[in-house]
């Protein structure tokens, strides 16, 4: 089932170039604007002086990764271009495919963020 959910997503790489474009640019730099973002929120609260609401989210995000690197321990599921012919649009080095560590940063941001700093932004 991995499998074939990874081919309806790769089945089309190298098809169309400017969606490679838009996918290739996604994957490097969404998680960076995400970050961004929430600069936003975190100045404002450190201009009021809630320093605890950002050590908060700081924890949040090590213990999102902590337990995303547990769970790739326990996790043997290698990634899809380690074993079927895949066209990749950005290098990877060889290893587990979960977590991913985009999705744990994206979703332990946006939590954080939302949790502790402002419902709004995250």
């Amino acid at each position: 089932m991995n499998y074939h959910l990874f081919q309806l997503i790769n089945g089309q790489a190298g098809r169309l170039d400017p969606l490679d474009d838009v996918l290739e640019w996604s994957a490097t730099w969404v998680i960076v604007l995400m970050a961004a973002v929430a600069l936003v929120p975190a100045v404002r609260v450190a201009r009021a002086g809630r320093t605890a609401a950002l050590v908060r989210v700081a924890a949040a995000l090590l213990l999102a990764f902590a337990g995303g690197q547990l769970v790739a321990h326990l996790n043997h599921e290698v990634r899809p271009f380690q074993t079927h012919a895949v066209h990749q649009l950005i290098p990877h080095a060889p290893g587990g495919s979960l977590p991913s560590d985009h999705a744990t940063a994206g979703f332990a941001l946006a939590f954080a963020v939302g949790v502790f700093l402002s419902v709004r932004w995250g």
